[in-house]
């Protein structure tokens, strides 16, 4: 951002001395005062606009995560239901090989992060 004054000169002024100033002095004075009020404003809306950007991204990100853990405690509670229902199918019918309920129990896992994972049944 380019201005006429440094806001350091800008918070210096005396309006006693600008009083004292010649016509064409005040002119100048008052021409730089309203290029760098613009340049100001310009600024502060920029500001503005790149803060709602930021809010409205914010948000958007905090309804996705939302959406993904509702999505990770529905995964965890299938996985717990696949191996909860391999318990009980051993339970019933001995130690035989569920080959199919364990390839069911690893795709479920393997869409999970590693740190939701569940305890395996014996």
């Amino acid at each position: 951002m380019k201005l006429e004054r440094p806001l350091e000169t800008w918070a210096a002024v005396s309006p006693k001395a600008i009083a004292m100033m010649s016509t064409a002095a005040v002119a100048i004075f008052a021409a730089d005062a309203q290029k760098d009020i613009a340049t100001l404003a310009e600024e502060r809306d920029r500001i503005e606009r790149n803060r709602d950007m930021w809010k409205g991204q914010v948000e958007r990100q905090a309804q996705e995560l939302e959406a993904m853990r509702a999505a990770l405690r529905s995964a965890d509670h299938a996985l717990a239901c696949v191996t909860a229902f391999e318990a009980d199918a051993r339970e019933i019918m001995g130690n035989t090989n569920f080959e199919i309920v364990k390839h069911i129990r690893e795709k479920v896992r393997a869409a999970l992060p590693a740190s939701s994972t569940t305890g395996e049944a014996a």
